[in-house]
């Protein structure tokens, strides 16, 4: 695993193979990570077939808040940019979240909302849901 500039420096190495690893990994998590802007600016995109060397999986763990970390898929396939990032479930001492942070539901129940004002089934279901489970404090 890599934060931030150390993700970087083992994406590279793993890319480029140089130098050479005594090993191969499964898997590489980076978190916090800006590989996705030194491949942006470095003009280095690697293709849809890219992959690391070995088989190595990527995971790309980053908070939408984080000024250094940026999404990597996008630029390898630019409708990925449509979708939105996979949110990481956490425990919490607030239940009424759904295992998720309160800012992450927060902005699952606005998406909800926007949709729902304009009339799609689904996301009145979902926001029931979601407002259900919201302990609101009339005192």
């Amino acid at each position: 695993a890599g934060h931030s500039l150390g993700g970087v420096i083992l994406f590279e190495l793993l890319r480029t193979g140089s130098p050479k690893l005594s090993f191969i990994p499964q898997v590489l998590f980076t978190m916090g990570s800006p590989v996705g802007l030194f491949l942006h600016t470095a003009d280095s995109i690697p293709n849809r077939s890219f992959s690391l060397p070995g088989g190595t999986r990527y995971f790309n763990i980053f908070h939408p808040l984080d000024p250094v970390a940026y999404r990597v898929e996008p630029l390898i396939a630019e409708e990925l940019e449509k979708l939105d990032p996979e949110r990481i479930p956490c425990d919490s001492d607030q239940p009424n979240w759904g295992g998720y942070k309160p800012n992450h539901a927060l902005h699952q129940m606005g998406k909800t909302m926007y949709t729902w004002a304009r009339g799609e089934e689904k996301a009145q279901n979902d926001l029931l849901r979601l407002i259900g489970g919201v302990a609101l404090n009339a005192g």
